[in-house]
């Protein structure tokens, strides 16, 4: 800085200048808005996370599905039935029957056996009981056969 443009000593005889600051509830609220805006962020994602979990299909309530596997024959078949895209899955008892309670919502049940399946779009409701039926499970010939 140029000697021109230096402060007196007039300027620093009561000691040294004090700039005043803007108001300090100014910044408290600037603090505060900012705050309450994350604080909204973090709840609107948490819902939206929670939303698509499998907690909260669980607290819109269970349905159960049912059926029996059988072969081309009306015999009894030992398969695998799960939900396409989840880990729920269950098997066949001895008798070809099975059940399986999923919380309400729209799914795609695959029944298979021996590399082979089939799948039925199905609807859950909370509290009925879906009962498929009798399933007939027919393989299909392979090449050679």
């Amino acid at each position: 800085m140029p000697q021109e443009q230096s402060p007196s000593l007039e300027t620093y005889r009561k000691g040294l200048p004090v700039e005043k600051k803007g108001n300090s509830s100014t910044g408290r609220k600037r603090f505060r808005s900012l705050l309450v805006g994350m604080a909204v962020i973090i709840i609107v994602l948490a819902a939206i996370n929670f939303f698509q979990s499998p907690a909260a299909k669980t607290l819109a309530g269970t349905g159960n599905v049912q059926g029996i596997v059988v072969n081309k024959d009306g015999k009894p078949l030992n398969a695998e039935i799960f939900i396409a895209g989840t880990k729920w899955q269950t098997s066949t008892n001895a008798d070809g029957q099975f059940s399986l309670t999923l919380p309400a919502g729209n799914y795609s049940l695959v029944v298979a056996r021996n590399g082979m399946g089939n799948e039925y779009p199905i609807s859950v409701q909370r509290g009925k009981i879906q009962d498929l039926g009798t399933i007939v499970l027919v393989s299909t010939p392979s090449p050679g056969d």
